[in-house]
C-alpha cells in the first residue's frame, strides 16, 4: 500500500497599500519570497503569479490600493511564507 505524502498548504489575504504596489515593494516581496521553499502564488481576481518570480511579473497584477490579494503557500515552510508576506505588505502601508 503507498501512502500519500500530504503537503501542508497555507492562504491568506494581503491588502494593498494606500500607494499601490509600487516597484520597491514588489522587489521586497520577491526578495523575501525566494527565501522560502514553498511554492507562493499571489492572485489578484483570476490572475495568478509566482511570488518568486520577478517584479514585472508584479506589474502584471496591477494592484491598486485597498485590493485584497490572495496569497496561496504549498510547502514545509507555508505558514511562515504567508506571514511574512502579510507582514511585509503591513510595514509597506
Amino acid at each position: 500500500m503507498e501512502s500519500e505524502t500530504k503537503v501542508a498548504e497555507s492562504h491568506g489575504t494581503i491588502k494593498i497599500a494606500p500607494r499601490g504596489l509600487r516597484e520597491r515593494a514588489a522587489i521586497m516581496v520577491v526578495d523575501m519570497a525566494q527565501r522560502f521553499k514553498s511554492d507562493i502564488l499571489l492572485c489578484a481576481g483570476s490572475l495568478c503569479i509566482d511570488a518568486k518570480s520577478s517584479m514585472m511579473a508584479f506589474m502584471l497584477l496591477e494592484a491598486v490600493k485597498g485590493e485584497i490579494l490572495d496569497v496561496t503557500a504549498r510547502g514545509e515552510d507555508s505558514r511562515q511564507a504567508v506571514q511574512a508576506l502579510s507582514k511585509a505588505f503591513e510595514k509597506a502601508a
